[in-house]
């Protein structure tokens, strides 16, 4: 046996040392061992350890498809759950696998309190993923569906030009004249079940995630640099010390304020969060709220607590979490289920109701957001959580109803 199938052997089975966790990292970065790799996760999948057994063909596009790191750095991600022995919590081992091909893969392990596992119940039709599309509302208020809209110049506003682009962003051509005149407002909206990305006009790059809305203006005055976020966004903001680029947020009833030179950064306000947080990637944020500010560095997020109208409480955080659905992903990072479902109600457009006692189960690991949401069901049926659909309602049953079965 190659030493690194008794590693991954180990690493499935959690019980690793951290000698060999460092060893196995060490295989991992190095490209002599991509083959080996590759064929044993295979085996894998093959003889049905994986969380979802996949064809051959869908396999080898996971294997060429390069998830969450946007650099040539190879890492290995273990997330895992720790059960809390007053509450029992059902705990779920989704181990991830980066690899310098880009191969992710997703294994699972219950405790021997789990449940006893249960196929979901899937719809007959099943549900696409989202895509990419948005409406854009004008200044006058007419509205522009983006996704069916050809490539070209959309429509023109106070001196610019606003054109989609071959790849599907919506970028603004502003001239001299249109940057000095009167201020005009455009708003883009994603619904649920689909992201876009827009070109501001000072060339800042903004991802929209599903069910979000960005107002901005089509062109910055001088010197004001100024959005307004609700739902979810990406940002890669052009440097500009002269004019510092704002994002206003509102969520939970309480305002707060990004401001930035030039940097990447997430920003997730979602009402039905529990609370706003600022991720930064890459340079220097100030984060506001109600007087109170904080600067964050790299590799640090900003929680509004909803609790609070003025705390903002800074962390350490795993950046790549914050940006999982930007890069085609779900990433669960100790998330209950409900937390879960909320971000699958998104990304599918359905919605989820709960029958009864709602499972008590922390996920950690990550999902593919571009399955068929079938899919997507059967991955959680694994671990007892069971379902009912009707068109796009999805309930969760109690799993009381199944042990008394």
């Amino acid at each position: 046996m190659h030493r690194i199938t008794e590693l991954l052997d180990k690493h499935v089975q959690n019980n690793l040392t951290p000698a060999e966790e460092q060893e196995l990292m060490q295989y991992v970065k190095s490209e002599e061992f991509d083959e080996i790799f590759k064929q044993q996760i295979s085996a894998y999948w093959q003889t049905g350890e994986g969380d979802m057994p996949l064809p051959g063909d869908r396999q080898t596009a996971l294997l060429d498809k390069i998830l969450f790191s946007e650099s040539s750095t190879s890492r290995l991600l273990e997330k895992t759950t720790t059960a809390s022995k007053k509450r029992k919590k059902t705990i779920v081992f989704i181990s991830v696998l980066l690899l310098l091909t880009g191969a992710a893969f997703f294994y699972g392990k219950q405790s021997a309190t789990a449940p006893q596992q249960v196929a979901a119940v899937v719809p007959q039709k099943d549900i696409a993923p989202g895509k990419t599309g948005a409406i854009l509302t004008l200044g006058d208020g007419s509205t522009i569906v983006l996704d069916s809209a050809r490539q070209g110049a959309v429509a023109k506003q106070s001196g610019t030009r606003i054109v989609k682009t071959a790849g599907g962003a919506l970028t603004y051509d502003v001239t001299e004249h249109a940057a000095t005149s009167e201020v005009t407002w455009n708003t883009i909206a994603t619904p649920r079940g689909a992201q876009y990305q827009v070109v501001l006009p000072d060339g800042t790059q903004v991802w929209l995630n599903t069910a979000s809305t960005l107002k901005y203006p089509v062109a910055f005055r001088k010197g004001d640099r100024r959005v307004i976020l609700t739902g979810e966004a990406y940002f890669e903001v052009n440097s500009n010390e002269q004019a510092p680029f704002k994002v206003a947020v509102n969520a939970h009833g309480s305002d707060g304020e990004v401001t930035v030179l030039g940097t990447r950064f997430n920003i997730m306000a979602y009402e039905d969060e529990a609370a706003v947080k600022t991720t930064l990637l890459e340079g220097a944020v100030l984060v506001s709220r109600s007087g109170n500010s904080k600067k964050l560095i790299a590799g640090q997020q900003a929680i509004f607590p909803p609790e609070s109208a003025a705390a903002i409480v800074v962390e350490n955080t795993d950046t790549e979490i914050a940006v999982a659905w930007k890069k085609g992903f779900f990433r669960f990072d100790q998330r209950q289920l409900p937390a879960i479902m909320r971000q699958i109600a998104r990304w599918y457009d359905v919605d989820i109701a709960y029958e009864g006692k709602i499972p008590d189960i922390v996920f950690g690991g990550g999902i593919d957001k571009n399955l068929p949401l079938s899919r997507i069901l059967s991955a959680l049926g694994k671990y007892g959580v069971r379902f009912e659909t009707d068109g796009r309602r999805i309930t969760v049953l109690d799993p009381r109803s199944t042990e008394s079965k």
